[in-house]
C-alpha cells in the first residue's frame, strides 16, 4: 500500500514539475507569414535547403542560448507551398510549466548565400503551453513571432555583404593577374 500511496505522490511532483509543449508553424490561426529569398521565391526553393534552428531565448528575448531544442525545414514543392515551413507538431520546452505563456524563444533561419535571420517567437498567449496530451482534442501551444506586424507579410532574407577582406583579397587576385599579363 505505501509503494501505490508513493508511486500516486510521485506522478503530482513529476507532472508539478513537467515541461511545456509548443507547435511551430508559419501558417496559424493569426494568419500566415511568408519567408522569401531576396529574388522573391519562397525559401524551400534555396539550393541547398535553408534550415531554421528553435533555440531558448536570453532575457531580452532576442539572442539564442544553447542547443537547439528543435529543427526544421522549409517546403520543397509546390512552388506556392516554398514560402512556408514543414511543421513542428511537438517540442519540449525546459523550465517552462504547462498553462504558461512566459517562454521566449528564437527561430535561426540559416543557410548557404543568405545572412542568419534571428526572429524572436512567443508563446501565443490565447494557447498557452500544455503538459502531454491525454486526448487527442488537446493541442500544444503555438510559437509565434514576438513582432505580430508580421502576420500577412513576408520576411524577405538578405544576402550578406562581401567583408572588406573579401574585396581586398579580389583586388590583389585582380592586380596580380593583370601585372602577370603585361609583363
Amino acid at each position: 500500500m505505501n509503494r501505490f500511496l508513493f508511486a500516486i505522490a510521485l506522478c503530482f511532483v513529476a507532472s508539478a514539475y513537467g515541461q511545456g509543449i509548443a507547435s511551430f508553424y508559419n501558417r496559424t490561426w493569426r494568419g500566415d507569414w511568408k519567408v522569401a529569398l531576396p529574388n522573391g521565391a519562397g525559401a524551400g526553393s534555396a539550393v541547398p535547403p535553408l534550415s531554421v534552428d528553435l533555440f531558448l531565448a536570453d532575457s531580452s528575448g532576442a539572442t539564442p542560448v544553447g542547443t537547439p531544442l528543435a529543427s526544421t525545414t522549409f517546403r520543397a514543392a509546390p512552388a506556392a507551398a516554398t514560402f512556408f515551413l514543414l511543421p513542428i507538431d511537438e517540442m519540449v520546452i525546459p523550465d517552462a510549466p504547462p498553462g504558461s505563456t512566459a517562454a521566449k524563444l528564437v527561430a535561426a533561419i540559416s543557410g548557404s548565400g543568405i545572412r542568419t535571420e534571428l526572429l524572436p517567437l512567443i508563446v501565443d498567449p490565447t494557447t498557452p503551453l500544455m503538459g502531454r496530451p491525454s486526448l487527442p482534442s488537446e493541442l500544444p501551444g503555438n510559437l509565434i513571432p514576438a513582432n505580430l506586424a508580421l502576420f500577412g507579410s513576408t520576411l524577405v532574407l538578405e544576402v550578406p555583404e562581401p567583408t572588406v577582406i573579401s574585396l581586398v583579397a579580389l583586388g590583389t587576385a585582380v592586380f596580380l593577374l593583370l601585372r602577370r599579363k603585361l609583363a
